[in-house]
Parts: structure tokens; sequence; C-alpha cells
């Protein structure tokens, strides 16, 4: 090439002009980029993590390698020299155009560390955040647009001072409007994708403005022709470079609006179906949702399939009580798992097409398939299993079951509607019920079962760095509501109550209570207790006292089997107390019958009978209390929860009066009687567990395979005290648990799973002593070389609860 010819044009201006096509495609490159990187930043969660670092790595590549320094060169393609003759045409060094790249990629990952993820900041703070966060971006274009031209070997440029101020001002600004709206939006969790796609429009354009309003201002004079090699880049090039990064940003992009596309018609499908969700609050109050503002979930199955009209899934259900209990003691449970997989491929599972039958329901049933209860409880099993793999924790820390089951995929039902499928029974269920106009009747096709926690600040840090967010009740509800396909009445007072269930404890204080047990008879059988709203576990219950004493039991003793109405009566006439304690508990106790009466504001109340004994009830001190005795010395602050209870029989039509109270299942009532920490019932569920799943497990693997013909195992657990074995096997409902703190803590804390605890049958014949040398008997333990003794005691079935003592007197006496 003859480069002689251009001699002349050395030191001189050459003019210039500009292609509309590269502008338009430049500004196109750059929406491109900056499109990736909102999207990119509107899925991370956390400044830690794998996830959230890879999300920043590459919203720093798009932002900088892409909508800057890629539009810069394609904006430089457009700028035509010397009527665009090839051998005058711009020319880069590869070191420089290399820095130019490098450099506004570490500016911008230091402008993204400052905007930061955090949402649960006030105005202030995410105003400076994104002020300082913008001014960093702002100064990573101009940056690059400088360093690139600076890379231009065969061309000296300059431009003027005003267009240098007036291009940094338009990155600058741009970019800090654009950030704050971007982020105000995304703590808001208004941030849907056309909101994004503006955010990402207007730092496309403060890319573009400061490019453009600096290249206007530039002049270039001629030095050279550059040779090929010696470190050239031509401008076709960079343009092949930027090519395949926009090629990658498209990928990307249609990865995420693929991926969207599927978890918006996953959600439909899954409103469908039966569902468990977990709803995980901070330590704040916050929920844990997925960066799109749903919660984490698993199916379960496609519907429950019911056998009969009666067999509706509830949580008076026995299937529902039991994964109930389940989700409170997942120890027992969690050796199970492996094995309920195994048994379900072996089923209908993993069964071809042809063998399997579709129901009614859109369930697939194998042909001839009979318990169909085992089957859905081995379903949730392993459903909470993989939904504890998605939240990378592990199934004892996943939570525990709520208490309520909710519909989803309704559909409300106007009233002209209503009134076609009731027809002339409206009035006539008005009247039976007692109530006004019943609410419209929602239809829903799923069920959402939800497993409730509490996470501590350690569990919520790792929650974000696995890529979920903790978000504002009041931002989250909508979208929550639309993705179950239910409306937000129906799910606002639910997920506001399970805030309450996750922080509160679901059982009495230690101490003594007034309590109501009212109990009505419902269809099929079934009854129905009337509890505390935010609290089902408990009975309505006003606290007496701290304290236990001869004195109360002597006062209380009196007015044994009497009505509230004559309590009442007897105390605010009785004189007869001197002494100053005696008339303090008095006037306690009248003023705690009065305030039980007018909570619960019931025409009933007057007649409820009152058992005058303390009943020892589930307390969420349990394990103190279990080390002590459970009538404490007089005068001694009580470990456990007494009630005193007003007992009465309702009509069957009888409702809930109060607000704040509401009619239970009987059944799954007693089941919450169980579930307290440490009780033994526990252990002995465990067990129950083992023994009904025991033929899904490998021989060598199963704790309960000694001696499969019966189901009542003996508990055999070391100590550290040194004699034989102690067998008790009958024991009282409290005094049992007295015993058994002992030789069965570890049991109920770790379910069968612990060390140093065998579980036998109690037919099995353990003995305990060895052959000495000359071949007698001697009576040591094998344990004792190790300095360790053993007790033993049968774990047999579980006793009644408080709550069916009550029970039986009412029915006695109806």
């Amino acid at each position: 090439m003859d480069v002689s010819r251009y001699d002349h044009l050395k030191g001189e201006y050459v003019d210039w002009h500009i292609k509309a096509g590269f502008v338009i495609g430049s500004l196109l490159v750059s929406l491109l980029g900056t499109w990736t990187t909102v999207e990119l930043l509107h899925r991370r969660t956390a400044g830690r993590g794998w996830y959230n670092s890879v999300l920043l790595v590459g919203a720093c590549i798009t932002m900088g390698g892409i909508a800057t320094w890629s539009m810069h060169f394609i904006g430089n393609r457009a700028i035509i020299l010397n009527e665009g003759q090839k051998e005058l045409e711009v020319e880069y060094n590869d070191k420089w155009t290399a820095a130019s790249f490098a450099l506004p990629i570490s500016v911008t990952f230091l402008a993204f560390m400052v905007c930061g993820t955090n949402d649960n900041l006030t105005t202030t703070g995410l105003g400076a955040r994104t002020f300082f966060g913008g001014a960093f971006a702002g100064i990573a274009i101009c940056g690059m647009h400088y360093v690139g031209q600076m890379g231009i070997t065969n061309y000296q440029w300059h431009v003027g001072t005003s267009y240098v101020a007036g291009s940094a001002i338009i990155a600058i600004v741009a970019c800090i409007v654009a950030l704050k709206v971007f982020f105000l939006l995304r703590a808001n969790w208004t941030n849907s994708w056309w909101k994004r796609l503006i955010c990402a429009l207007a730092l496309a354009l403060a890319v573009s403005g400061m490019h453009w309003v600096a290249s206007l201002g530039t002049t270039y004079r001629f030095k050279h022709v550059v040779p090929y090699g010696a470190g050239r880049v031509s401008r076709d090039n960079t343009v092949y470079v930027v090519l395949a990064f926009c090629l990658l940003a498209c990928i990307g992009l249609m990865g995420f609006a693929i991926k969207g596309h599927q978890d918006y018609q996953e959600l439909k499908v899954r409103a469908q179906k039966v569902v468990l969700a977990a709803v995980t609050f901070d330590t704040e109050g916050r929920l844990m949702v997925t960066p799109e503002g749903t919660l984490p979930s698993q199916k379960i199955t496609n519907s429950y399939i019911e056998r009969s009209f009666d067999d509706v899934f509830s949580v008076a259900h026995p299937v529902f009580i039991w994964i109930y209990r389940t989700a409170r003691n997942w120890p027992g449970i969690a050796d199970l798992i492996p094995s309920m997989k195994i048994h379900l491929s072996a089923t209908h599972f993993g069964r071809r097409p042809s063998k399997v039958r579709r129901t009614r329901f859109g369930d697939e049933v194998a042909a001839g398939e009979e318990d169909y209860s085992t089957i859905f409880r081995e379903l949730f099993c392993v459903a909470a299993y993989e939904l504890a793999g998605k939240l990378k924790e592990r199934l004892e820390n996943i939570g525990v079951l709520y208490e309520d089951i909710m519909m989803t995929g309704t559909t409300s039902y106007d009233e002209r509607s209503r009134r076609l499928i009731q027809g002339g029974a409206e009035s006539a269920i008005d009247v039976e019920l007692g109530v006004g106009r019943p609410e419209p009747i929602i239809l829903g096709r799923g069920q959402l079962l939800f497993i409730v926690r509490r996470a501590d600040p350690n569990q919520a840090a790792r929650l974000k760095g696995s890529g979920y967010r903790f978000a504002t009740l009041d931002h989250v509800m909508d979208l929550l509501a639309s993705s179950t396909q239910t409306s937000r009445k129906e799910i606002e007072p639910r997920i506001r109550n399970m805030l309450d269930y996750a922080n509160n404890d679901q059982f009495l204080t230690p101490g003594v209570y007034l309590s109501c047990c009212a109990i009505r008879a419902r269809p099929h059988g079934r009854w129905e207790i009337l509890t505390r709203k935010n609290k089902p576990a408990q009975l309505p219950s006003i606290p007496l006292c701290s304290q236990w004493t001869r004195m109360h039991k002597s006062i209380l003793s009196t007015m044994d089997g009497w009505t509230l109405n004559t309590c009442l009566r007897w105390l605010s006439l009785k004189t007869e107390f001197k002494s100053a304690t005696e008339k303090d508990f008095v006037c306690k106790l009248y003023h705690a019958m009065e305030y039980l009466a007018a909570t619960l504001a019931e025409p009933w109340i007057n007649d409820a009978v009152l058992t005058a004994s303390a009943i020892a009830a589930p307390c969420s001190s349990h394990d103190s209390f279990m080390a002590n005795a459970i009538a404490s010395p007089c005068g001694s602050p009580l470990p456990s929860a007494l009630v005193i209870v007003f007992r009465k029989l309702v009509d069957c039509h009888s409702r809930a009066s109060s607000s704040e109270m509401m009619f239970s299942p009987l059944n799954f009532f007693r089941a919450q009687q169980r579930t307290f920490s440490g009780c033994r019932d526990r252990a002995i569920f465990a067990r129950d567990n083992h023994v009904e799943f025991e033929h899904f497990l490998p021989r060598k693997s199963s704790l309960t395979s000694i001696t499969p013909s019966l189901p009542s195992p003996v508990i055999i657990s070391s100590s550290r005290t040194a004699g034989r074995p102690q067998v008790s096997r009958s024991w009282s409902w409290m005094s049992r648990e007295r015993e058994s703190r002992g030789m069965m803590a570890d049991v109920a804390e770790e379910e069968i799973t612990v060390k140093n605890v065998i579980v036998v049958r109690n037919d099995v014949s353990v003995d305990v002593r060895k052959i000495g040398k000359k071949g007698a008997l001697e009576d040591e333990m094998e344990l004792e070389e190790m300095k360790l003794g053993g007790e033993c005691g049968v774990m047999g079935e579980e006793e009644p609860t408080y709550v069916d003592e009550l029970f039986k007197m009412l029915v006695e006496e109806r």
C-alpha cells in the first residue's frame, strides 16, 4: 500500500459526517446492555453469596462492556472521515482499547456496590446511595469514552471544554435519576417489566447522550496512515466484538423472558393443585419471597382425592392432623423420606402411562391403589424435603405447618349466581345458623398449605445470599394474591396471622389461668371446641395468678360444680375472708370471671360449670416444667400452666360471638396439645411412623425391625448413673412426663435419632447381663466399662390429654 499519497494531509483537520443508521444501532446496542443490566440488578437479593456475586459481575459487564464500551465503538463507526476512504478510517491501539473495556466495568462495579440491595432504607438513605452510585456510573461512562478516544492512533483529537462539561452532566444526572427510580420501584415492588425497560432506556440515553454531545465537540487532525499489524485494531474488528457481546445480551434477555413466562405458567398451574409454600419472616416482620414477589413453593399433588362425600380435606381430616404433627417433629420422619421416594417411584409415579388411570380430579392414580392417605402423606414429606432443598436448609429447620388450608384458583360468584346455586335454601340456612346473609361462595380448584417460621439474622442473610428477598407485607400482598389466583382479602389476613404465629408461642406461659372449655356437636359425629383465633392451641384464658397454693385450692373447691353466675354471686357476697392474701385472690378471681364472660360475650357462659381442680396444660416452657413437680410448693412460682376451667356443652347451632374466638375441630385441638416441646407423645408419634413405614425401609436401616408383630416399643437410653435398668410400664399423663425427664428428654428432642438410645418392641427380652469367665451370669451392664448406666422403659400408646378429660366430664353430664 502506497501511503505517501496521504502525506499532504498530515497535520490537517479533516471533515467528517455521521451515518444515521449507526447512530440508531449504537442506541439499540446501549439499550440492549442497560436492559440486561436492569434485569440482573432486579434479581439481586443481597451483597453476599455466589448467586448474587454472579448477578453483580454480569450486571457490570453488560453495563460497562455492552451498554457503554460497545455503544462507543458502534457510535464511532458512524463517524465517517475524509469521505470514507478505507486507508483513512479510524484505527485503535489494542492496549488502550483493552483499558477502555476494563475501566467502565471496574467503576460500574463500585457504583452498584454503593447502590446495594437493601430495600429497607429510608427515602433519604436510598437517595444518598443512588446519588453516589449514579455519580460513579456517570464517571464510568465519561472515563470509558475518553480512554477509548485515546486509543485512536492515526488522528489527533480535541474536545471543547463546554462539550466535556455538558456530556459529563448528562451522563451523571441521567444515571442518578435512572438508578434512583429503578431502586425506588424495586423497594416498593412496583417495578414491572415495562417500568424496568423505561429505566433501562434512561440509562441508555445517558450513555448515548454523553457520547454524542462529546463527539459533536470533537475535531480530528490527521497524523499518519497506520500499517497493518503493530497493535492495530480496525473498526471492523471492534464491530465483530460488539456483535458477539450483543448476541450474548440477547440470549440473556431471551432467557429472562422464557424463565419469566415459565414461572408465570407454573404459578397458574400450581394455583389449581395442592401446594406447600414456605412462609418465612425475618426479625423485622418482613416476608421472604422470590425476586418476582411470590412464595417459594413445591407441588404436593394435583389434588387430594376424596373417597366419599364426607372425606373432605380440611384441618379436621386425619391426614392433615398427621402432617401437622409431622411438621412439628421433622427429625422423627427425616430418615424415612429416601424410602418414601423409592416407594412412590415404585407405585403409580414410576409406572408407564398405560398402567395409570386418570381420575376426574386430574390426578394420576395407579390401578389397584388402595391406601391413598399413605401416598398423600409420603407426597407431603417428599415435597417438604424438596422445598427445604430449594431454600438450602435442613428439613428440621424449614418450619412448622400453619393451622389452615387456603383455597387457590378461586372464583367469587355474584349475588345472582349465588341465588341460582342456593335456591330457596338460603333463607333456611340463615335461620338455622342464626346469621345474616352469607358471604359469596368461593370455589377453589387448588389448596395451599403453609410452612411457617421466623428466621434469625444469620438465617435471613443466608437466604438472601441464596436468591430470596425480604419485603414488607403491604408491598407484596397484591403479587401474592395474583400468583395464587385469590383476592387480597383472602390471603392478607392469613399472612398477617402467620406473622403473629411465627413470632409468638402458641401455648400458655407458666402461671394459673381461668379458662373456658366450650364444645359443640357437629354433623357426622364430629365435635368442635372454642379456641382463641390468633392462638388456636389455647382455650379462651384469663391470667389469674403466678402461684398455686393450698389457699387457692381451698377457695375454689367450695365452688366446684357451680355455674359462673352462682360463683360470681357467692364471691360478691362472701365477706368471711380475713387475710389480705385471701381477699386479694377473691378479688382477682371475681374480676377474672367477669372479664372472661365479657370477652366471650356468649349467652351460655353464665351456665358454664366450674371444674375447681387445677389441670396442667401444655406450656411454652414445658422443659422447665418437666424438671419439677406439677404442684409446686406453696407460694413458689409455677414452672407450668395450670387452668381452672368453666366447662359447657353448647348448642350445635352456636357460633362464636367474639371476633377473637372461633370453633376449631376437637380432634385437631387434641393433636395440637401433643406437639409442645418436651412432650413424650412426640417420641411415640415418631415410633408409630417408623412402625407404619418400616416395610418401605431396607431391613438393616429399620429402627423397629426386630419384631414386626407388636407396635409398642421399649426405650433403652444410657445415663451417667450406675446400676441396673429400671422398667416402668404405666404412667399417668403428667407423672410420666416428670418420670421421663431423665430417660426420654433426648428422645423428645431428637426423635429416635439420638445416640445411646435403642428402640425395641415390648415383647423383646433385653438381657443386660454378661457371661463371666467361668460361665456364670454377672449382674453387670456391658456399658459399665464405659462408665455408663442404663434405663429402660416401655413407650406405650398416647394417653388422653387434659381436653379429653374435660370432654369426658361434659359427655357424662349430658
